[in-house]
């Protein structure tokens, strides 16, 4: 439960990301090139992420991956300021290594650890809270901008996905949840 409070939180705040993160190219860089550019960064991100996970096995992939995923507020952050442009496409780049470290990982111990019997239920509310929250988050993100300004919407958004992801975190059963062997007959009954 504690993954699924923090990906509603999450993906709520991370919409402000895609609906802000082109205004401030426009105002403070080369717009849609730049943007472009970031995005990239983020694509480039997606590989590296994917090679990691390959690669890197933790015995508790939860923690190392909500661990990782506070790249994704600073990166917000980042953006209110805004840092040069280098800056802001390593942190895209990161940003997309951590949501694929969070993915992966999260199916990773869905498989595991929740009975088959079981997994399908979990899995649709998963999606579902993904499905529904970020768009909300794209809804809200330019009125709130528009009422408060950009900066202050994207420090909230960071603030409110560090929190979900720390509230996350504070949840021992979560934190310590760990990788089950690769024995055949390993998983849950």
């Amino acid at each position: 439960m504690a993954a699924l409070s923090c990906d509603l939180v999450f993906n709520f705040a991370f919409a402000a990301y895609f609906v802000l993160g082109p205004v401030v190219f426009e105002q403070h860089f080369d717009g849609a090139r730049d943007w472009g550019i970031a995005m990239t960064g983020a694509a480039i991100g997606g590989i590296v992420g994917g090679l990691v996970v390959l690669r890197f096995r933790p015995s508790r992939p939860l923690f190392a991956a909500y661990v990782f995923s506070f790249v994704t507020p600073l990166q917000l952050l980042a953006l209110a300021v805004p840092l040069p442009l280098p800056a802001l496409v390593a942190g895209a780049m990161l940003v997309v290594v951590a949501l694929v470290l969070v993915n992966t990982y999260w199916a990773t111990m869905e498989q595991q650890h929740v009975p088959a019997a079981y997994l399908s239920r979990v899995d649709s509310l998963g999606w579902m809270i993904s499905l529904v929250a970020f768009p909300l988050g794209a809804v809200v993100a330019g009125p709130l901008a528009g009422a408060i300004g950009v900066g202050p919407t994207l420090v909230g958004a960071a603030a409110l996905m560090a929190g979900g992801v720390a509230g996350a975190l504070s949840v021992r059963d979560f934190r310590e949840l760990r990788r089950l062997d690769d024995r055949p007959g390993a998983g849950p009954a």
